[in-house]
This record gives structure tokens, C-alpha cells and sequence, in this order.
């Protein structure tokens, strides 16, 4: 992943250049869940306040009581980290799935069609972002356009570039930030009318 520190260094149309060779960004707009990316790089996660940890630990302690088999080691860490957790098992009635969790907690959620999957996926308040992954290209444009979320990621969890726009849909967030799409929120518009010509 790259880490982007500034905003919108360049404003696009709809073509937007990607920053990595051999992917695209495709900017569609649409009318007006929830996922975490866990990468080698980031374990253990530093957490903003106790809070945080107290809500992952509730979201994993739940879904254990649940059914879910947490498929990742437990370490003893400092007060404020959390390591990543990978949940087997989980289901539409656990806290974690209609809850953002805002930490490294991945739950997988067994499915046996792409309906099912999609009503998975959409069955939550929330939309910040999605990824799936599929090399059948129609499939792909499909599911991608069903999917309830700002950012979608095919074949990458990668969906945050300043060239691209970002937020989320539903209680995710309503807006956009980087790209031509994160200038219009502090443009005004004027309507100027022409009359006795």
C-alpha cells in the first residue's frame, strides 16, 4: 500500500490516472460495510484511544460468543495496540457485522452465491468502502456496481489515491474528498439569469 500525505495534488476528469502501473481507476458517480485492509506492515495496530480497543474487543469477544473461531494467535500487547484479527464463522447477527469496528478485525462470512454475497455485503447501515475479487471482467462490472459503497477495490485493497475521489455512502459518509469530486464540496455555484435581451 502508499500513503498518500497530501490532498488531491491534481484535479482529473474522468479519466484519472492510476498511481501504480497496469491498474485503473474508473470514477463513477451514482445517486445519493465496512472492511479493514491488514497488511505485514501494520501488526500490531496503534489505536487513537482506549475506547478503540474496548470496541474491538467487545466486536471479537461477541462474535466468539456467537460461533466465530478466531483463526489468528492472541498476543499480550501494550494498552493501546491491537493485533490483527482474522474471524472465522461470522454471521449477520454478530455486532461486527452492522457496527463499524474501526480496528483490524477481518470476519469471514461464508456464502454460496453471488446474491447471497451481495445481500452480505449490503445488509449493513454502513458503505465506506468494498473489495472483491474476480478475473471474469463481467462479473466483475456486475458486482461492482450492486455493491453499497463509496470506493470499490477489484483484485486490491488499495482504494485510496488522491487522484481518485473517497467517501463512503449511507452512514459512511455523504461527500468526497481528493479528485475533482473533493473541490465541488468547497465551490459555489451561481445560477445567472438573462432577461430583456
Amino acid at each position: 500500500m502508499r500513503w498518500f500525505a497530501e490532498e488531491a495534488r491534481r484535479i482529473n476528469g474522468h479519466i484519472i490516472p492510476s498511481p501504480e502501473p497496469g491498474k485503473k481507476i474508473f470514477a463513477m458517480k451514482e445517486p445519493v460495510g465496512v472492511c479493514a485492509i491488514i497488511t505485514s506492515r501494520n501488526f500490531p495496530n496503534a489505536m487513537i484511544n482506549a475506547a478503540a480497543i474496548s470496541k474491538i474487543t467487545a466486536h471479537v469477544e461477541d462474535a466468539l460468543a456467537r460461533g466465530a473461531s478466531r483463526a489468528t494467535a492472541t498476543r499480550d500487547l501494550p494498552a493501546q495496540f491491537a493485533d490483527p484479527v482474522v474471524l472465522t464463522g461470522a454471521t449477520q447477527e454478530m455486532r461486527l457485522a452492522s457496527e463499524e469496528t474501526f480496528g483490524p478485525v477481518a470476519p469471514i462470512f461464508r456464502f454460496e452465491t453471488e446474491e447471497e454475497a451481495l445481500e452480505i455485503a449490503n445488509g449493513t447501515p454502513f458503505g465506506l468502502a468494498a473489495y472483491f475479487y474476480t478475473t471474469d471482467m463481467a462479473r466483475a462490472f456486475c458486482f461492482g456496481e450492486a455493491l453499497e459503497a463509496g470506493p470499490v477495490g477489484l483484485n486490491t485493497g488499495a482504494v485510496s489515491h488522491a487522484e481518485a475521489p473517497f467517501g463512503g455512502v449511507k452512514a459512511s459518509g455523504l461527500g468526497r474528498e481528493g479528485a475533482k469530486e473533493g473541490i465541488e464540496e468547497y465551490l459555489e455555484t451561481k445560477a445567472f439569469h438573462f432577461g430583456g435581451l
